[in-house]
């Protein structure tokens, strides 16, 4: 038979234990739904994305006029490409040619989901130029290649490179911690990860005659400032306002090393 203090005990262990239970039940239920509504917004924004991806893009151009007239070379990823400006005459690579001047004939090889490891066939396919554009790495940071291979792949990348231009320029982005596409907790851990690659590739760098410019460090252009006019509608590839905060920086980098050399 249970006496009255046995039966206090057992009333007050069910309630010592109701709360943490019913803590441990709701954080569960918030996480299931967060991962539903982030999922079902990563795929919507994912789809725009696809549909950008899917303009139509300028593999050749000129842009200015009169002399003199330099061949130029436009290699890397989906930002080399032209992914989310509203036409070839926004991307970072026109808007910078476009205060320069002469005339400059481009082609551009950029390819949508490019790492540094696919650069180098993307040069092969080109004749040597005056000016060469080479924007990479963000899918090396979402796709986590190693460090030490992006290390021996840079390299290799940019000694190539040297040998088909007068002059190199990189660029590297942004931190992916900014990027409204990608769900918390994974724009903490790319962000992070994003500093990895901009440090690696500056020390890559120093061993080459090539001007980098480097998104990462250069906060007065940071996207997060203003991400809703930065962004292109996948909220993921710059848009032409972040396209022209990236040719304001190229400009600013090649004058600090002395300006164009072709």
């Amino acid at each position: 038979m249970t006496s009255p203090a046995q039966t206090s005990i057992v009333t007050a262990m069910k309630h010592h234990w109701f709360y943490p239970r019913l803590l441990g039940f709701a954080l569960i239920a918030f996480l299931v739904v967060y991962a539903l509504v982030a999922s079902g917004r990563f795929l919507y924004f994912r789809q725009a994305g696809l549909e950008l991806a899917a303009f139509p893009r300028q593999d050749e151009y000129t842009v200015g006029s009169g002399k003199p007239v330099h061949q130029v070379a436009v290699a890397g990823d989906s930002t080399a490409f032209g992914t989310g400006a509203s036409a070839f005459t926004h991307t970072y690579h026109y808007q910078y040619l476009s205060q320069q001047p002469g005339t400059f004939q481009v082609q551009n090889v950029g390819a949508i989901g490019a790492r540094v490891s696919d650069v180098t066939e993307q040069l092969n396919n080109i004749s040597p130029v005056d000016l060469l554009f080479i924007s990479i790495s963000s899918n090396d940071v979402t796709h986590f290649t190693r460090l030490s291979d992006l290390s021996n792949q840079l390299d290799n990348m940019l000694t190539l490179a040297e040998s088909k231009a007068d002059t190199v320029i990189l660029i590297t982005p942004g931190s992916m911690g900014d990027v409204g596409l990608l769900p918390w907790p994974v724009r903490t851990i790319l962000g992070y990860r994003s500093g990895q690659v901009s440090v690696l590739t500056k020390e890559v760098a120093k061993n080459h005659q090539v001007i980098q410019v480097d998104m990462f460090s250069h906060s007065e252009y940071s996207f997060a400032r203003d991400p809703n006019i930065n962004f292109a509608a996948d909220l993921f590839h710059p848009s032409d306002t972040g396209y022209a905060l990236w040719a304001n920086a190229i400009s600013k980098d090649v004058e600090r090393a002395g300006g164009l050399r072709l």
